[in-house]
């Protein structure tokens, strides 16, 4: 069997006998060749039979099944958070507040896995079903969940702010509907809603090198006014205290609804976006995955995070700046990416056999950067979050440097790779 069939040596005895056809088509009689253009002309053929419009059309149909797993994922977990939370709110300990935290940490990590899918939903082309615009409603979605950076002093109290926040103004009701009218009103990172202010509201501000050490206390249920408060009129419910339980408690529900309405959102459209890739060639959906995936490294570590860095920038570079957690949202993304390469269509062909033959040594390249790079980023941010000086922070210029060139890599590798579709 020829070397350029070397996926079927690899256990892929799953292809379609056309691919079969493609490596071991005889000569047709009276001709002759050299073992070169023998050798040229079955790697071509075997190329554009990989590449053929049902083995990829197979491939992006299994992608978007898994898109619909990933938003379950997301879904569960971020309905466990919201039981931790009602466990804190229940009974306030060191320990319930420790298992909220562990459990919005799960949820963000699982709700940053599918951040490749938001930019695969851009890249598409006529995404609108029913006269409604797909991705403009995931993207109003996506600012409900997972907006940064926010301006945590919107939220609740700052060490500089004691009374700040829409926690202590109680001049506005805390209800449902006020939240979502109070998101953004102003200002883009006037943020109510979603994973950030949950993640302040269970953390607080960060304290020197330490996340955020927010007590516990700060939710214990306040049963009794002082007698200085009920001559000033107020009520139990208007008391700190019981509006940051209150505000807990709403955003915590809130996000969930969100991230089902995002996941039946996909649902509904499946079969709609099945039928729009089909229509597209091979190589031009094979152009599309290859596309987001390069978006994610340049738009969510590159560009708001990086690139902001090394320009001095470190308050608002930080993913998950007050539970310390940033890296790990970074690893969610690109791990998901790294999931999207071993995504194998029907014929058990993935993602990255078919790279790899568009570029012979991509696996090599990509998953040395990729290893590390992530590495690299692990580092940077704990060290960004452990040296709060601008004076110390301004002599990691090499490592973000470093981090770039490894994320610039990845990308680079995902366009040669593109750049050698037939």
């Amino acid at each position: 069997m020829p070397g350029t069939c070397r996926f079927l040596q690899q256990g892929m005895v799953g292809m379609a006998l056309f691919l079969l056809s493609a490596c071991e088509r005889p000569e047709p009689a009276g001709t002759s060749r050299t073992s070169a253009e023998a050798a040229e002309g079955a790697s071509s053929a075997f190329q554009q039979a990989l590449l053929a419009d049902p083995i990829i059309s197979d491939l992006t149909s299994a992608y978007l099944d898994q898109i619909l797993i990933d938003y379950r994922q997301a879904q569960d977990s971020a309905e466990a958070l919201r039981q931790s939370v009602v466990g804190l709110l229940d009974n306030p300990s060191d320990s319930t507040l420790a298992q909220a935290r562990q459990s919005w940490l799960t949820a963000h990590d699982d709700y940053a896995a599918t951040t490749l899918h938001g930019y695969f939903l851009q890249a598409l082309p006529a995404r609108n079903t029913s006269g409604v615009s797909m991705d403009l409603a995931m993207e109003r979605l996506h600012y409900q969940m997972d907006y940064w950076p926010i301006l945590a002093g919107y939220v609740d109290y700052l060490a500089d702010y004691p009374d700040s926040g829409l926690v202590g103004d109680m001049t506005v009701p805390l209800s449902r509907e006020a939240i979502i009218q109070q998101h953004g009103v102003f200002d883009l990172s006037e943020v109510l809603l979603g994973f950030h202010p949950l993640e302040f509201l269970l953390w607080g501000e960060p304290v020197s090198a330490a996340p955020g050490q927010r007590p516990w206390s700060d939710y214990l249920e306040e049963t009794q006014l002082t007698s200085e408060q009920a001559a000033d009129g107020l009520q139990l419910t208007q008391l700190t205290n019981n509006r940051r339980r209150q505000l807990l408690n709403l955003v915590s529900d809130l996000l969930v609804k969100d991230i089902e309405a995002a996941r039946q959102l996909w649902s509904s459209n499946r079969s709609g976006l099945r039928d729009l890739l089909a229509s597209l060639s091979g190589p031009r959906q094979l152009g599309l995955l290859l596309e987001s995936m390069s978006a994610v490294i340049t738009e969510e570590i590159m560009v708001k995070s990086l690139s902001p860095l090394l320009n001095g920038d470190y308050e608002n570079s930080l993913h998950s700046v007050y539970s310390h957690s940033s890296a790990r949202a970074a690893r969610a993304q690109l791990q998901r990416i790294e999931s999207l390469l071993s995504t194998a269509a029907a014929t058990t062909v993935t993602l990255e056999v078919m790279l790899a033959e568009l570029m012979p040594d991509f696996s090599q390249v990509f998953y040395q950067n990729l290893d590390a790079g992530q590495q690299c980023l692990e580092q940077l941010y704990l060290t960004v979050a452990q040296n709060s000086d601008p004076d110390v922070a301004m002599t990691i210029e090499s490592e973000i440097v470093e981090c770039i060139n490894y994320m610039g890599n990845l990308t680079n590798t995902l366009r040669l790779a593109a750049a050698g579709m037939p």
